[in-house]
């Protein structure tokens, strides 16, 4: 009796998965734009740990955004933490 109340709903579930479930969407119409004001990026580096924006590595003009006109960066303390804040002028 312990084996049927096991099987029938172990062969239920198997019996609702098929494989022409249809997988293939089409996301054309969907625009994929971020929303944001500000964005952080502190740079670190991975063997000393060192923050690589407070430490001069990356000045300012060896940086470069690519890819989109409206974007500007700059350096600037956040939270006691030299970061890279992106923002969208538009």
């Amino acid at each position: 009796m312990k084996k049927l109340l096991f099987a029938i709903p172990l062969f239920l579930i198997l019996s609702m998965c098929t494989s022409d479930d249809v997988t293939d969407y089409d996301c054309s119409a969907v625009t994929c734009a971020p929303n944001f004001s500000n964005l952080y990026l502190e740079l670190i580096d991975n063997e000393s740990g060192e923050n690589l924006l407070a430490n001069e590595t990356y000045p300012t003009s060896d940086i470069t955004i690519s890819g989109n006109e409206t974007i500007e960066f700059s350096i600037q303390v956040v939270s006691e933490k030299s970061v890279l804040t992106l923002s969208d002028s538009e």
